[in-house]
């Protein structure tokens, strides 16, 4: 199964960057929805949906970035797990958008602290 996983994720992500954007998008949709406690496939799907954002920035990309980390920290996560998780949005929010956010960041990590 772990091959399985990894060889669906390499094709999902080798989708998006041969602007097959959707097709990604749908491999990567059914991998998460069948495999959703692997982190290291919903992080690789936000990779895949930050490097859209670089070659054709706009606003609906962000949100969907924004949307995918929100969708990930609903999820049932040790702290130190989702620690990756904050420290990736947090790169991306500072590259895109030269902010941090910080009001919104901290609420989130403490729902998240009462969570654990």
């Amino acid at each position: 199964t772990r091959k399985h996983v990894k060889f669906l994720s390499a094709c999902a992500a080798h989708a998006c960057g041969e602007d097959e954007m959707e097709a990604g998008r749908g491999l990567y949709e059914k991998l998460v929805a069948t495999y959703p406690k692997r982190l290291d496939v919903w992080l690789r799907y936000a990779d895949a949906e930050e490097k859209l954002c670089v070659h054709a920035p706009s606003d609906e990309h962000r949100r969907r970035v924004r949307a995918l980390y929100a969708r990930i920290e609903t999820m049932p996560l040790p702290v130190k797990k989702m620690k990756t998780v904050f420290q990736n949005e947090l790169k991306f929010e500072t590259s895109k958008s030269g902010e941090k956010n910080e009001s919104r960041r901290n609420a989130r990590c403490e729902d998240v602290k009462k969570r654990a």
